[in-house]
């Protein structure tokens, strides 16, 4: 059907045209001009063209179907919405968009400021990872850490322990160091420190393991100053029967000075023999000063005859004449009557008054004649006068007239008093004539025990299975045995007797 209007075909259905709303009954044309003009010429506006007629079952048309509502969805959702609304819709989609960008922003900005950092996150997981056994993955966990928290000694003291699982102790050793440096050292960690101290000691590295010790003892941590004491002693011993003096009287003057500890009485009987060995090793040395020094040391825990009349003869060959009498007297009084003392004494004394005697001191001239003989012998004119004391009178030659004795002589006819004879056990010469024990004592009881110790009570060199110089060694499970193909290992998860496979 053509539009009388505007021309435009439709289908015969149609009443109306599409395009100028011009109707097809009849003085269409006059309608179309009316409704044109009574709307102010607005031709678009006459009708809603794009609306098809809602036809009945007999054919007709219902005309009131123009005006009606079409179902929503055959409408654009923007078309019911009013014109203001249309407005307003990019401004709310625009604030919205800035809201959900905020809230975004906001979100991240919470996360970022209240996430555990990565060096704290890494420190809790690789103590967790040491808490359940997993040492591998707690190294590697905590070395990271360790990258990143340089200044922290408490994720060194964790890193050493990690170590000391898979068996790296030296590395431990070096965490624990540089945790020293940090200011928190194994004072921290006072077990790490035992276990691995005792790691060391079974492994004969006696320093690091004091090393790591001393600091507990300082700082007296309960237990450790005889666990200190206990070590120390054992690597004096060590020290002694090496022949290193230095090392072993380092290590027993500390024990003493610790007092504690299962050995601390042996420390004075230790030290005495390691001063008489450094005595005699300086004096072998012609080092008189240091000699003199360590029998000085030595007599003040020990007094004995010997080592007064070693210190004499050191005096008496530097020309010091009245200590060298002082140290003499001494012998005499720490010993059972001993002739030889006695004689050496006189001839010090001797000495001693020619040099007074010679400058013009005369109060002393008894002082010159031997113990007890000085007077009746002036009297009797034996000596030559207070000019020449200590020359004899050949007509009253003097001398040991005893044959038993070691200076006897034959020329003499009258006792001087000055015999002297062997100890026991020794010739005239000073020569042992029986066995010598471990302590270098003429004729003494003492034996070295299993360990090579003197005096020993086989004690410093016991396994595991306290067996003396045994080989019996406790693994990482704690089995203490001497057979290397039975020794625990680990599993793949690290874990030391573990059964993961």
């Amino acid at each position: 059907m053509k539009c009388p209007g505007c021309g435009l075909y439709h289908p015969n259905q149609y009443e109306r045209c599409v395009s100028c709303g011009a109707s097809f009954k009849e003085g269409g044309n006059e309608n179309f001009e009316d409704d044109a003009n009574a709307n102010g010429g607005d031709r678009a506006a006459a009708v809603n063209t794009m609306e098809r007629p809602r036809g009945h079952s007999n054919g007709d048309v219902d005309e009131l179907a123009y005006d009606e509502e079409k179902h929503p969805h055959h409408q654009r959702r923007s078309k019911k919405l009013g014109i203001s609304m249309q407005s307003r819709l990019p401004t709310m989609v625009g604030a919205l968009t800035a809201v959900t960008v905020l809230l975004v922003s906001a979100g991240a900005t919470i996360f970022f400021l209240t996430k555990t950092p990565d060096d704290e996150r890494l420190f809790v997981k690789g103590k967790k990872e040491l808490a359940n056994g997993q040492y591998a993955f707690a190294v590697s966990t905590l070395e990271q850490a360790a990258a990143l928290r340089t200044k922290d000694p408490r994720v060194f003291l964790a890193l050493a322990r990690a170590y000391v699982g898979v068996d790296q102790v030296d590395k431990a050793h070096d965490a624990i160091s540089q945790a020293q440096q940090l200011g928190s050292g194994v004072v921290e960690e006072p077990q790490l420190a035992s276990d691995l101290a005792n790691y060391y000691r079974q492994r004969g590295k006696y320093e690091k393991a004091l090393d790591l010790l001393r600091p507990l003892a300082k700082n007296n941590i309960p237990g450790k100053k005889a666990e200190l004491a206990d070590l120390d002693a054992m690597y004096g011993d060590e020290a002694l029967r090496t022949g290193k003096l230095d090392l072993a009287l380092r290590c027993w003057e500390e024990v003493r000075d610790l007092r504690e500890g299962s050995r601390f009485s042996e420390s004075e009987a230790r030290l005495a023999t390691i001063y008489q060995k450094m005595a005699s090793s300086f004096a072998s040395k012609n080092d008189d000063q240091k000699a003199l020094s360590y029998l000085s040391k030595l007599n003040a825990i020990a007094q004995n005859a010997k080592n007064y009349e070693m210190a004499s003869d050191l005096y008496e060959k530097n020309e010091k004449l009245d200590l060298a009498i002082d140290q003499m007297r001494l012998a005499i009084k720490y010993s059972t009557h001993n002739p030889v003392y006695e004689r050496k004494l006189a001839s010090l004394l001797t000495r001693r008054g020619k040099e007074l005697l010679d400058a013009g001191d005369t109060d002393d001239f008894d002082a010159c004649m031997p113990p007890g003989l000085g007077s009746p012998l002036a009297d009797l004119g034996i000596y030559g006068g207070m000019n020449n004391c200590g020359t004899l009178n050949p007509n009253h030659p003097l001398g040991c007239i005893d044959q038993s004795a070691c200076n006897y002589d034959e020329n003499a006819n009258l006792d001087d008093g000055s015999c002297w004879y062997a100890e026991e056990n020794f010739d005239c010469d000073g020569n042992c004539l029986v066995e010598i024990d471990c302590n270098e004592e003429c004729g003494g009881d003492a034996v070295v025990d299993e360990c090579g110790e003197c005096e020993g009570d086989n004690s410093t060199c016991l396994d595991c299975a306290d067996v003396p110089n045994g080989n019996s060694v406790l693994d990482n499970c704690g089995i203490c045995d001497d057979n290397p193909l039975n020794d625990c290992v680990q599993d793949c998860l690290d874990e030391w007797g573990g059964d993961a496979y």
